[in-house]
């Protein structure tokens, strides 16, 4: 038994530390974390079933309550201690009579102080893919990738992009030398993948980078040509 607890407690420190505190601009990732590591470890039951109703047998059987209690206590002490102190204090966790709120309630409360917040960060975020330009400095891979992770971050707000009209904002992200590549997209009838997106803009930007490298050395042969010849004696 000891070694079970053992167990549980060393699981839901592991997930406590693997969820970024709450802290006012990360609602939508907090709470989806904060779902997960409950529910992996298995106190999830307050939050999807209410307080059974005590026995009208004072001596009648209290398991299923007993099993209750424990998952809002463990529950509440995974959402309280995933939250900044100063977040966490300004949330009430009692109701009008002095009683702890449970799990689900508090989880609520949160969830109330946070709607206009959320609000907020969606349109920040809707405004950073608007104006979002690959600088050709970062990488592709990593500017399509952060796209597409504002994208999910949308979606958890209720506000998912489709895959084909994400692929026309990352199109449009991308700078003049990739314009060739741009005509070349819009004259096909299919709508790529993001997967395939991801690799012909690799593939695109290998082959930018190539013909640099080879611009440069024919530069650098031609100036170093012209300089043999200024060199060479003449008779």
């Amino acid at each position: 038994m000891a070694a079970v607890t053992a167990n549980a407690v060393n699981t839901v420190t592991g997930y406590l530390k693997s969820i970024e505190p709450l802290n006012g601009t990360n609602y939508p990732s907090w709470y989806k974390d904060v779902q997960v590591a409950i529910a992996v470890c298995e106190y999830d039951l307050a939050l999807r079933q209410d307080k059974p109703a005590e026995p009208a047998d004072p001596n009648g059987d209290r398991t299923a309550i007993e099993k209750w209690e424990r998952s809002d206590r463990m529950a509440n002490m995974i959402i309280k201690n995933t939250i900044t102190p100063a977040i966490c204090g300004a949330i009430p966790d009692k109701d009008q009579d002095g009683n702890e709120l449970s799990a689900k309630a508090y989880l609520a409360k949160v969830e109330e102080n946070f709607k206009s917040s959320s609000k907020t960060y969606a349109s920040t975020l809707i405004m950073k893919m608007l104006t979002s330009q690959y600088d050709g400095q970062s990488g592709i891979r990593e500017h399509i990738m952060s796209m597409c992770d504002m994208a999910n971050k949308l979606k958890t707000l209720d506000m998912a992009i489709s895959d084909g009209f994400l692929v026309h904002f990352i199109m449009t992200s991308l700078p003049a030398q990739y314009s060739p590549f741009k005509i070349s997209y819009n004259t096909q009838k299919a709508t790529w993948s993001m997967a395939e997106l991801i690799s012909y803009c690799v593939e695109e930007e290998e082959r930018q980078k190539a013909e640099r490298m080879k611009d440069a050395v024919n530069m650098v042969s031609e100036r170093f040509g012209r300089v043999s010849m200024s060199n060479t004696p003449k008779h």
